[in-house]
C-alpha cells in the first residue's frame, strides 16, 4: 500500500512538473522578451512606435539623466538622445559605430555627411575634438575591423535625427494684446542678447511670466556667454567654471526679467517641454513667454491641434538671440550587443524609422506623386507629428519648400541657427561633462531656484 502511494505521489509530481514546464514555455512564447529602445517622450508618432514595438519595447524618458542611467546599465540596446551625452558614451566605449553599416546597407554612393544639413554636419564636427588619442586607441582596439589606425569621428556612431536651437517664444496676445503681427513685433533692429530680449518684453508687459526648461547643462552654458569670447565654441563645463557660469545665468535671468530666479511669480522652471509648450499657447494660462527649442516653438505656432480656440500662426512669435545653444538628437546603438544583433537591429530600423531618410528632395518629390509622402517617409511622418527640424538634407529641403507654403514666419522658426559673426549670432557648444560635476551642478542649480 505504501509503495502504491509513493508511486502515485511520484506520478503526480511528474505530471505537475511537466505541466509547469509547459506553462512556462507557453508564457514565454506569448510574452517574448523584447529589448528596450529609449526615446524622448512624445518624439515619434503612433505608427512608428507600433513598428518599433514589433521587435523592441519602446520606452520614453523625460530627462537626459534617465537615458544615461538606462544606457549605462544596459537597460537599453538603442535609442535617441542628445549629442552632448553621446560624446560621453563614445568616450566610455558604450556605443558602436554604425554609419559604415548603414552606408553599405543602403548602397549609399556619397560620403555619410553629405546626406545631412550643413548645420548638422557643423554640429557633428564640433564633437570630434573630444575624441582624444586615448579614446582613439580604445576604439581601434575594440573595432579592429576599421583597420587599426582609423581616426574615429562623432559621425561614425550616429544617425542624426532632429536638430534644434534655443529661442525665446512669446504669445503676442498676452504680451502686446495683438495677434497676426509681423515676424518682429518687438521692433529689434539688430540681434539682441537674451537679457535685452527679456528687458524689451518686460517693458511691454510689466507682469509677464516666463517658463524656462530646467536643463542645468544648457542653462549654465548660456551663462558662459556673459564673459566668453564670441569665437569660443568650446564651452565645456568643468569644476573651475560651473559656479561662475551659473551665477552669470542667474544674473541674465534676474536683470532681464526684473525678478529673482527663485521668484515663481515671474520665473518658472520645468523639465517637461510638453508642459511648457502647452502652457505657453493655452489662452487661459498665465505663462506669456518660454525659453524653448525651435521645434517646440514651431509646434506651438501650429497650436490649433492643441487648443481649438486659437488659430495656427496667429499669436506665437520668436526671438533668436545673439547666443544660442544647438542640440543634435541622434539614433545610437549600445556596444553591449553582438555584431549580429546590431546588424539585425539596423535592418529593422532601416525599414521603419530611417525609411526615406537618405532620399534627396527630388526623390521625395517623385515618390510623393502617387502616394502620401508623410505616410511612407519615416522622418517626414515624424516631423508632421512633432514639428522638429530634420537633420537629413532631403527631408529638410522638401519640408521647407512644400510644407509651409508662403508662411515666412513658420519658415523662420523652422530654420536652425548657424554661427554667423557677420550678423552677430553665435552658437555655443555643450561639451561632455564629468558625472561628478553633473551632480554638483544640479544641486547648485536647485539651490538657486530655492533662493539660496
Amino acid at each position: 500500500m505504501k509503495n502504491k502511494l509513493n508511486k502515485i505521489i511520484v506520478i503526480t509530481i511528474s505530471i505537475v512538473s511537466i505541466l509547469f514546464i509547459i506553462l512556462i514555455i507557453t508564457i514565454k512564447s506569448i510574452f517574448v522578451f523584447k529589448p528596450s529602445f529609449y526615446s524622448y517622450s512624445s518624439y515619434v508618432d503612433e505608427k512608428t512606435m507600433n513598428k518599433i514595438n514589433k521587435n523592441y519595447t519602446y520606452k520614453e524618458y523625460g530627462t537626459i539623466s534617465e537615458f544615461e542611467y538606462a544606457f549605462g546599465n544596459n537597460r537599453a540596446i538603442a535609442g535617441i538622445t542628445s549629442d552632448y551625452l553621446i560624446i560621453s558614451l563614445i568616450k566610455e566605449g558604450k556605443i558602436s559605430p554604425i554609419s559604415k553599416k548603414l552606408i553599405e546597407m543602403n548602397d549609399l554612393s556619397n560620403p555619410w555627411e553629405s546626406y545631412f544639413t550643413d548645420t548638422t554636419v557643423e554640429q557633428m564636427k564640433l564633437f570630434d575634438q573630444y575624441i582624444d588619442q586615448k579614446t582613439q586607441d580604445m576604439l581601434n582596439q575594440k573595432y579592429k575591423e576599421y583597420g587599426g589606425n582609423y581616426t574615429f569621428k562623432f559621425s561614425d556612431f550616429v544617425v542624426p535625427y532632429f536638430i534644434n536651437d534655443k529661442v525665446i517664444a512669446y504669445d503676442t496676445t498676452k504680451i502686446l494684446n495683438q495677434k497676426n503681427t509681423n515676424n518682429n513685433p518687438l521692433g529689434f533692429d539688430k540681434v539682441p542678447t537674451l537679457e535685452e530680449t527679456l528687458n524689451k518684453i518686460h517693458q511691454k508687459s510689466k507682469d509677464f511670466k516666463i517658463q524656462w526648461t530646467k536643463n542645468e547643462r544648457e542653462n549654465i552654458v548660456m551663462g558662459s556667454t556673459k564673459d566668453d569670447p564670441q569665437s569660443n565654441w568650446d564651452t565645456t563645463i568643468n569644476q573651475d567654471n560651473y559656479l561662475t557660469w551659473l551665477d552669470n545665468f542667474t544674473q541674465i535671468v534676474e536683470k532681464g526679467t526684473g525678478a529673482k530666479i527663485s521668484d515663481i511669480k515671474r520665473n518658472l522652471f520645468d523639465a517637461d517641454s510638453d508642459i511648457i509648450l502647452n502652457n505657453l499657447i493655452n489662452p487661459t494660462s498665465k505663462i506669456d513667454v518660454a525659453y524653448i527649442y525651435n521645434g517646440d516653438a514651431l509646434d506651438a505656432y501650429f497650436g490649433n491641434d492643441n487648443f481649438k480656440d486659437i488659430e495656427d500662426g496667429d499669436r506665437l512669435r520668436i526671438v533668436r538671440t545673439k547666443y544660442t545653444t544647438r542640440i543634435l538628437d541622434c539614433f545610437i546603438v549600445s556596444s553591449s550587443i553582438s555584431e549580429n544583433e546590431t546588424d539585425k537591429l539596423l535592418k529593422r530600423f532601416n525599414a521603419s524609422l530611417f525609411h526615406g531618410m537618405f532620399w534627396t528632395e527630388q526623390e521625395i518629390e517623385q515618390e510623393s506623386k502617387n502616394q502620401n509622402i508623410y505616410e511612407i517617409d519615416g522622418i517626414l511622418r515624424i516631423f508632421d507629428y512633432v514639428n522638429y527640424t530634420p537633420a537629413c538634407k532631403g527631408a529638410y529641403q522638401y519640408i521647407y519648400n512644400n510644407y509651409f507654403e508662403d508662411d515666412e514666419i513658420a519658415k523662420e522658426i523652422y530654420e536652425v541657427a548657424e554661427n554667423d559673426e557677420k550678423n552677430g549670432m553665435f552658437v555655443k557648444n555643450i561639451g561632455p561633462i564629468d558625472k561628478e560635476i553633473v551632480s554638483q551642478m544640479s544641486l547648485a542649480f536647485q539651490k538657486k531656484l530655492n533662493g539660496y
